[in-house]
């Protein structure tokens, strides 16, 4: 591959990002702090005060936070630098709070962009893919809030980065993979997965000696061992014994084949649904595998990550909580790996550009839009709640459960419980008065129903009220919108100004 001047993307990728983010700015949330991510916050917030990583424990007790070193630091400067939540707070101080999760997502989106330009593809159609990545995908609601999902897809992408100089820099690229991979295990130790694909990923293809393969993998070592170190440091620190995580106690294995079907087809998780543009990456890669199998020898990075998403996806599936939790939107253990299954699509844009493969991408980027638009508009999180309290009432009764231990269990299975048409229901339910989310469901559940529940009188209200999940929005304190609001249609004005005046063509521009 030719080596492309870094001079020559460093500003490009700069205004993606800088564009990017401040998109990300001005729909922030008025709430980022809820799930994982309070966890991980409070945890960081007890860490910096006395020492420890406390967060809330079951019946009011204090529990160590289980979240791992590089999530909980992650929140430690809104944990530490701002005030806790409270209702009266200032809208910018919810903007700074944001502001480290939306610059993980913008970081995606600039790295995405260089990615893309390793790959030749043409400048305009970069930039739209590198947006699209975060606009029309979860990773935009996790953009928003303090979960790892973001940060984790940032770090991949630069592992891809990286691995794709192993030819032009191989000892940067090897110190940098296993940097980057450390980095990755202590956002979800589960990722020690990556590692040996990482390795065998550095010298596959190279044809020179045996003593080079050996350097390399001393250098992608030296950049792996300093978080390894870290890492069991901060299980030492929280439970005594460098190897223990906190997870070992709500570990449980099930058929893999529930979580398969789960995040890759069925109507509450399925990543095709969440995330459009993933469809047509996954049915061009299947077309060309099935044209020439031997093409897809594991020589290029990008072909041997995937061969990694693929042990995650089987070794998620198989995990009891394979969706997430009731308190996640969408697949989010599939997120990070969400820019290798865009990957080939952007291959076919640089190889055979056409204007039907130009509308089908326009389609899939504005079929994602419509799809996180509301939650971005509305908080979800009273409708997960509500949904969560539901599940936990039809929790292995009805048919649909099979005795599977998923506390998500119709949210995921049941066209009608599918968070995505539920959300729009929300977002059509919205009042002046704020109003309480209330859903009738006793069709489903009554004695007739077909998901009997024992108990549920077939309507459920949540304790949130539904609400536009936007900084700037001060509860029954509308004349104190006009500046914040200007200050956000300022930010989004800009943003898009900014990304737009990278896609018009220019001289000597792809």
């Amino acid at each position: 591959m030719p080596k492309i001047p870094p001079q020559s993307l460093a500003t490009p990728a700069t205004k993606v990002l800088a564009g990017v983010l401040l998109i990300l700015l001005a729909t922030a949330p008025a709430l980022c702090w809820w799930g994982d991510g309070k966890d991980a916050c409070l945890g960081a917030y007890s860490w910096a005060r006395v020492g420890q990583p406390l967060t809330d424990g079951p019946d009011g007790k204090t529990m160590v936070s289980v979240r791992p070193l590089l999530f909980t630091l992650s929140c430690l400067p809104s944990a530490t630098l701002l005030p806790l939540p409270a209702p009266d707070e200032s809208p910018f101080v919810r903007l700074a709070r944001a502001f480290l999760p939306s610059l993980f997502g913008a970081g995606c989106a600039s790295m995405f962009f260089l990615v893309l330009s390793r790959l030749r593809v043409g400048r305009r159609a970069s930039v739209l893919l590198s947006a699209a990545l975060v606009f029309t995908t979860p990773l935009w609601i996790y953009s928003r809030i303090h979960y790892s999902e973001g940060l984790q897809t940032l770090l991949n992408l630069c592992l891809l980065y990286f691995l794709m100089e192993r030819e032009s820099n191989p000892q940067r690229a090897a110190l940098a993979s296993g940097f980057f991979t450390g980095m990755l295990i202590n956002i979800r130790t589960t990722n020690l997965l990556l590692l040996p694909f990482v390795m065998t990923g550095l010298v596959t293809g190279d044809t020179t000696t045996r003593p080079r393969r050996v350097r390399m993998w001393l250098w992608a070592i030296a950049g792996f061992i300093p978080w390894v170190l870290a890492w069991a440091e901060f299980n030492q620190i929280r439970y005594g014994s460098p190897l223990v995580t906190g997870y070992e106690k709500i570990s449980g294995w099930r058929n893999p084949m529930t979580g398969l079907f789960g995040q890759i087809l069925s109507p509450g998780k399925s990543i095709f649904l969440y995330a459009p543009l993933t469809l047509a990456g996954a049915w061009i890669f299947l077309n060309q595998f099935s044209a020439n199998s031997r093409k897809f020898r594991a020589k290029d990075p990008e072909t041997v990550l995937a061969i990694a998403f693929f042990a995650n996806l089987v070794l998620y599936s198989s995990w009891w909580a394979w969706g997430g939790g009731w308190g996640a939107w969408g697949p989010r253990f599939l997120l990070p790996f969400a820019p290798l299954m865009i990957l080939p699509l952007a291959r076919e844009i640089a190889a055979r550009p056409s204007r039907s493969l130009r509308n089908l991408t326009v389609t899939l980027c504005a079929a994602g839009l419509f799809i996180e638009l509301p939650v971005v508009l509305v908080g979800v999180h009273p409708l997960l709640q509500s949904l969560g309290l539901l599940d936990r009432a039809a929790f292995n009764t009805s048919p649909v459960s099979g005795g599977i231990a998923d506390d998500t269990i119709l949210s995921n299975y049941v066209p009608d419980f599918s968070p995505v048409l539920m959300q729009f229901r929300m977002l059509f339910q919205l009042a002046p008065r704020a109003g309480d989310l209330s859903m009738d469901l006793s069709a489903w559940s009554g004695e007739h129903g077909p998901y009997r529940i024992p108990g549920f009188t077939g309507r459920i209200i949540t304790s949130d009220p539904i609400h536009p999940d936007l900084w700037f929005w001060i509860p029954g304190k509308a004349s104190q919108w006009g500046y914040p609001l200007g200050v956000a249609i300022a930010l989004l004005l800009l943003g898009c100004l900014i990304l737009a005046s990278e896609m018009r063509p220019h001289k000597n521009r792809d």
